[in-house]
């Protein structure tokens, strides 16, 4: 009995501590928000649209979501609903596009071309979208957006 006791405290005592085996005591990383991240007025938009087409005079209402790629390239979707007014017994047509915008460097009003492609459940086929636009700060975080797209 005595040889166990003597070989435990030998072991004891023999058994060194190393810095490593200590916890760590660092600063806790403070807590990170997503809204944090993105500034939704400069970096993201969204809107809705309205108009019309030349030809057959139809009218236009849809929705638009767009983000920022590259400091003059974003890219946005697009959905348009396109109703023909004079034949009220003809389908509307519903039509999703994914369109690049190129911003022209300005302060105050920004200029734009965009071009694009998608797919018209109407028509039932690929349809694509070349334009230009200008954009009018109204106040923070809203702009009025008029555009031309040829499609």
């Amino acid at each position: 009995m005595k040889k166990v006791f003597l070989t435990a405290v030998l072991t004891l005592m023999t058994t060194s501590v190393f810095a490593g085996d200590l916890p760590l005591k660092s600063a806790p990383l403070p807590p990170v928000r997503p809204f944090d991240l993105v500034e939704p007025s400069k970096d993201f938009y969204i809107g809705v649209n309205g108009g019309g087409t030349f030809k057959s005079q139809n009218y236009v209402i849809g929705a638009t979501a767009g983000t920022k790629v590259l400091d003059p390239i974003w890219a946005e979707v697009t959905y348009d609903y396109t109703n023909p007014v004079k034949n009220r017994f003809q389908k509307g047509n519903h039509q999703m596009a994914i369109n690049a915008l190129a911003f022209y460097p300005s302060d105050g009003l920004r200029v734009y071309g965009l071009a694009g492609v998608g797919y018209s459940w109407g028509l039932d086929k690929t349809v694509w979208n070349v334009g230009a636009g200008i954009r009018v700060p109204l106040a923070d975080g809203f702009e009025l957006d008029g555009r031309y797209r040829f499609s």
